[in-house]
């Protein structure tokens, strides 16, 4: 049990935050499960909102953005662009003497 006024001020802030994360945490999970393809940018959406409060690691939210898109066949990102041209620029080297 907490001794001071600051300590139990800490543990009811904390029983709080444990509590709106472990909800968020929940409601992330249950997207999750429901997801398809009509529901993809409501189901990102939830992840970035993850994200932003820290319940989950940025990287694990690129992870799963990136296997439901692949699931579902979305394309991820910006196209990539094959180079114009596929002969290598040259350099001249110097001689050594």
């Amino acid at each position: 049990m907490p001794i001071t006024k600051s300590a139990e001020k800490s543990l009811r802030v904390s029983l709080r935050r444990r509590a709106e994360n472990l909800r968020m945490k929940a409601h992330l999970k249950e997207a999750l499960r429901k997801t398809n393809r009509e529901r993809l940018s409501e189901t990102f959406s939830i992840i970035d909102k993850a994200v932003k409060t820290h319940v989950i690691h940025a990287n694990k939210a690129a992870r799963l953005k990136a296997r439901l898109s692949k699931k579902f066949g979305v394309a991820g990102g910006p196209a990539r662009k094959k180079p114009t041209s596929t002969k290598r620029a040259t350099t001249t080297k110097r001689k050594r003497r």
